[in-house]
């Protein structure tokens, strides 16, 4: 499993390039698909990034809101305090989904954050 951040790598044929390359685990795999695919006489540039957590995309507390709206919605306004949960059980069930997101959320996007650097002029 990745561990995050994680630290990736993308190349571009300029420094000021809005949408980089894919996300490449090495600087040394960036360069060499860089090589493969730019035109010939296009300059090479890269920088470091990385892929964001995604189980930062999940917040337990706006998914028992959602719940709690649903309820009340569906069920009727006995439900307004719904659910009402123990102490720590908010936490055990945030836990629980980012593992679950860390598992099975595939995150290809990467945000670059490193300095861009030429490697061929």
């Amino acid at each position: 499993m990745k561990t995050y951040p994680h630290t990736v790598w993308g190349w571009a044929t300029s420094r000021d390039e809005e949408r980089w390359s894919e996300a490449f685990e090495t600087l040394a795999e960036a360069i060499a698909d860089a090589l493969a695919e730019a035109h010939p006489e296009d300059p090479i540039w890269v920088r470091s990034g990385y892929q964001p957590d995604p189980a930062d995309a999940f917040d337990v507390d706006l998914m028992l809101e959602i719940a709690a709206d649903y309820a009340s919605d569906n069920w009727g306004e006995v439900f307004d305090v719904f659910p009402d949960l123990p102490a720590g059980a908010a936490d055990m069930l945030q836990k629980m989904v980012d593992t679950w997101a860390r598992n099975y959320v595939n995150c290809d996007a990467w945000i670059a954050d490193g300095e861009p650097e030429c490697v061929r002029p």
